[in-house]
């Protein structure tokens, strides 16, 4: 079960993420949408830097809401990052052409809001002829219009529906996870791997070592 620990802001965080044996560290550049996670460049470029330090396996994934290719290529190399999410909304195109401005090697994980099923399946198969490597089922909050972070589950049902019409594509489930939840959303929807941000968050609004070593602990224990 592959895991991504996201919303990492200092370096303490990505070097945390990587030694409770967290797969992929998402840290989040380009902000569009509301968010508290999100980091500068230098602040991003000094964590992918001492994350590769560790020789953990831990990759660094850029999340972004930025849609420009241009300006998505010039900052992740700049960073220093091989993995990237595309979290605002990139259209079809946008993929296509920010995969021709990386190596051949780089990873891309698209996300897809999970709403109802004939709505997702709609976001899902625009993107069905891009180069995306993963694609991301999460929530988003029309209210408070995050794309991220919410902090809420979504219909499982859907994403269960979605998943199992889809073997081939390597689904990554996210939206409302928790060390609590984790396990049953896995057992339901069985996903290729599963993302979390807020759930792995303390009650000062920073990373909890603790609660990322039960989160990953719990999904890795599931299959």
């Amino acid at each position: 079960m592959l895991v991504k620990i996201c919303g990492n802001k200092s370096i303490s965080d990505a070097i945390n993420t990587a030694s409770m044996g967290a797969d992929f560290c998402g840290i989040l550049v380009g902000q569009k949408y509301p968010s508290n996670d999100f980091v500068d460049r230098q602040t991003a470029c000094a964590m992918v830097h001492e994350l590769k330090k560790t020789n953990s396996g831990c990759i660094p994934v850029m999340v972004t809401h930025e849609v420009d290719p241009n300006w998505i290529a010039d900052t992740t190399k700049k960073i220093g990052v091989s993995a990237l999410q595309l979290h605002g909304g990139s259209t079809p195109e946008q993929v296509q052409l920010v995969k021709k401005l990386m190596p051949e090697d780089f990873i891309i994980i698209t996300a897809v809001h999970v709403t109802t099923y004939n709505e997702t399946l709609k976001n899902l198969l625009q993107y069905m002829k891009t180069p995306t490597n993963y694609y991301l089922l999460d929530t988003k909050d029309e209210a408070l219009n995050k794309v991220g972070g919410t902090g809420r589950v979504h219909d499982w049902s859907v994403s269960s529906r979605i998943v199992s019409e889809f073997p081939k594509i390597k689904f990554i489930l996210a939206g409302g996870l928790n060390p609590e939840n984790v396990r049953s959303a896995i057992s339901k929807i069985r996903p290729y791997g599963v993302d979390v941000n807020s759930g792995t968050k303390g009650k000062d609004n920073t990373k909890d070592i603790c609660k990322i070593k039960k989160f990953i602990e719990q999904a890795k224990n599931s299959v």
